[in-house]
């Protein structure tokens, strides 16, 4: 099956239809999905960077998820990061992070540059502007004197109209003009949630293999932003899916069962199913609020979709 929204949609209308007319192969657990890959990618710069990881340089990449996890592979072999503590007072208290840790931390930041280039696109500011000022936000609690200050500290060049409630002025040679009013809050408020949940916006870094102690501080978003071009992954095809698969590529990846990724149709609840599958695909109509209830609540990530 593609591993495209396209794919999952197929998925969702075969996997109703054994549910509904061939139940008992779903219970025995005898239907299976084969999951088709996504990208195929250049490796010979992966095995110079992935010194401990051999085994991470196939050259089928299965989803956006798989993709992003080598990503970080990369980040966490060749590059040491220094985070502030979070259990220290003191912000200028930073501790290194295992392989282990970074992976984890790496993670939380999944989201991180694309909320940051929403607010850009839609505030039309600039992302480390943006950053800076999201950030501030957080640590002054509502205070605006103390978000003034902490502004003005960074960026002495930009004046803040409390009437307005706006902040302008000139960075660099680049003009700055931001309403922060509560429609940019509103704009704000997902980055902003996920600034919260961290000590500081500013680490250090350094090249794992940089013999000296000689560490770069820069904030998150420079960070991500300097990784995705030091580290980009090289996507040599954008594969269409099952259908349109050459022989050379649809063996090793589909048909051979020692190379193969099949799932398993599994149920825990049968009757549950049948009702959450009757909601999501009805033509009728009458279960349209119903469905869209059940979609806005859903979690989805810029992972879950094909670009």
């Amino acid at each position: 099956m593609n591993v495209t929204t396209d794919g999952d949609y197929i998925t969702s209308l075969l996997s109703l239809f054994f549910i509904t007319h061939m139940p008992e192969l779903v219970i025995n657990g005898k239907i299976y999905k084969s999951v088709s890959p996504l990208y195929q990618i250049n490796t010979s710069k992966l095995k110079k960077l992935l010194r401990s990881s051999a085994n991470q340089t196939a050259e089928y990449i299965f989803s956006k998820r798989e993709l992003y996890d080598l990503y970080n592979t990369l980040i966490i072999e060749n590059v040491d990061i220094l985070i502030p503590d979070n259990n220290s007072d003191d912000i200028d208290y930073y501790i290194q992070l295992s392989k282990k840790e970074k992976r984890v931390w790496l993670q939380s930041l999944e989201s991180y540059t694309e909320k940051l280039d929403n607010l850009a696109k839609r505030s039309a500011g600039d992302p480390y502007i943006l950053e800076h000022i999201c950030y501030y936000m957080v640590i002054s609690g509502g205070d605006i004197n103390r978000f003034v200050e902490l502004v003005k500290d960074k960026y002495s060049e930009l004046e803040y109209d409390a009437e307005q409630k706006s902040l302008f002025g000139s960075v660099e040679g680049s003009s700055i003009s931001l309403i922060l009013d509560n429609l940019f809050v509103m704009m704000a408020k997902k980055f902003i949630a996920l600034i919260a949940t961290m000590p500081s916006i500013f680490i250090k870094i350094k090249n794992i293999y940089d013999t000296t102690d000689s560490y770069t501080e820069m904030t998150i978003a420079a960070f991500l932003y300097n990784m995705q071009s030091t580290y980009k992954i090289e996507i040599e095809k954008r594969l269409k899916g099952l259908g349109e698969a050459e022989p050379k590529i649809l063996f090793p990846t589909t048909l051979n069962p020692k190379l193969r990724r099949i799932i398993r149709l599994q149920i825990n609840d049968m009757n549950q199913c049948i009702e959450t599958m009757k909601i999501l695909h009805d033509k009728s109509g009458d279960m349209s609020e119903i469905r869209r209830e059940m979609l806005n609540s859903a979690e989805i990530s810029m992972m879950d979709l094909d670009n």
